[in-house]
């Protein structure tokens, strides 16, 4: 939608987007307090030992038991993957997750066909598929949409087109 709005400057939608992905990042951060985060947009710090579960994060903090791993090298190789894809291949999330996956899924796109085909062959379905998602929100991927012939609008992968991103290749 941000695209296909012929009113703003290019400045203008590059500044929507890196709203949206703002948003984004909050709305996946489990870990997080969200007073913190929050006051933190606004340049104010907040301790998070204060919330006393105030926050759905802080509320369910003893419950929740997350890990962090660095998957700087697997995101990597997911953004070639895609990139080795022709953008009339339209690959969809599911796509980009079953391929990294090594997985042929039900499509007929011949993901097999692909370079980096089954290069996170040890993922799971849920973990690949967030990290699709962490790369759309990080802007190492991207999506376009296409109307089709009903006037639905189907979702499809792109290596981001800002420029850092590239600087990163």
């Amino acid at each position: 939608m941000i695209e296909s709005d012929r009113d703003m400057t290019k400045e203008q939608k590059d500044r929507q987007k890196a709203s949206l992905h703002e948003v984004l990042r909050y709305c996946e951060n489990k870990t997080d307090c969200r007073r913190s985060q929050v006051l933190s947009f606004f340049s104010e710090t907040f301790d998070p030992a204060k919330c006393n579960g105030g926050c759905d994060v802080c509320l369910h903090k003893n419950k929740n038991n997350y890990t962090s791993e660095d998957v700087t090298e697997d995101a990597i190789l997911m953004i070639k993957m895609v990139q080795a894809f022709d953008r009339s291949d339209r690959i969809t999330r599911k796509n980009a997750a079953e391929c990294f996956r090594g997985v042929n899924g039900k499509s007929a796109k011949g993901l097999s066909s692909n370079e980096y085909f089954g290069s996170g062959k040890t993922w799971g379905v849920g973990e690949a598929e967030r990290l699709v998602a962490a790369l759309l929100i990080s802007c190492g991927l991207d999506e376009f949409n296409v109307q089709n012939g009903a006037g639905y609008s189907n979702s499809y992968l792109r290596v981001s087109p800002f420029e850092f991103i590239r600087a990163v290749g």
